[in-house]
């Protein structure tokens, strides 16, 4: 299909809820403005994403759409291209970006664009698939994926002497050792963590 033709069919395979089927009208309408060929004659459309949740944003303010609404749209505009590692890591790492209402969304618009696209690549729906079942696993386990779930917090640390930017850029370093399995979210084991890079240091 051209872009038109990929638009339409992968809005007609999303399912009839307003932030999907905007978000599968306006996902590639950034193309034209990223259209580039290169040494061989193949079409490109790099940074795609970034444009068209730039259009889109800019589209929906001038009709006024609900501010929920154009935010929803948009997030999932810039995110529809993006690679989600099906491991636990990477799916973790979503669901603390987008939550699990925006993730599913994700996921949905993921589906409905690769149907759009030549059957050859349908075995993409399988890996989306690996996606949402490690998405359910994470949730039904009450998994740390965000600062808000850490088992310590920045009162903690102060209370350990650490003090200004250092507190944030700790935590975050707790919370992606946690994400990939290098550290339990349990507390004495994240203190004990920042106990023992204070002494490296």
């Amino acid at each position: 299909y051209d872009v038109w033709e990929h638009t339409l069919h992968a809005m007609a395979a999303v399912k009839p809820e307003p932030e999907l089927r905007l978000t599968m009208l306006l996902h590639d309408i950034g193309k034209p403005n990223c259209f580039t060929v290169d040494e061989l004659g193949c079409g490109h459309f790099y940074g795609h994403p970034a444009e068209s949740a730039r259009l889109a944003e800019a589209m929906l303010g001038r009709l006024r759409a609900e501010t929920v609404l154009r935010e929803t749209v948009v997030r999932l505009v810039a995110w529809h291209d993006r690679n989600i590692p099906r491991t636990r890591p990477g799916v973790a790492r979503a669901l603390g970006a987008l939550g699990e209402r925006d993730l599913r969304r994700l996921l949905d618009v993921k589906r409905a664009d690769n149907l759009a696209q030549a059957p050859a690549y349908r075995f993409l729906q399988g890996e989306i698939d690996r996606a949402e079942s490690i998405l359910d696993q994470l949730l039904a386990e009450g998994a740390c994926v965000s600062l808000r779930q850490l088992a310590v917090n920045g009162r903690d640390l102060l209370a350990m002497g650490l003090s200004g930017p250092a507190v944030g850029q700790t935590l975050r370093e707790l919370l992606n050792a946690v994400l990939d399995g290098a550290l339990p979210n349990e507390r004495q084991a994240l203190l004990a963590a920042v106990r023992d890079q204070a002494h490296r240091i």
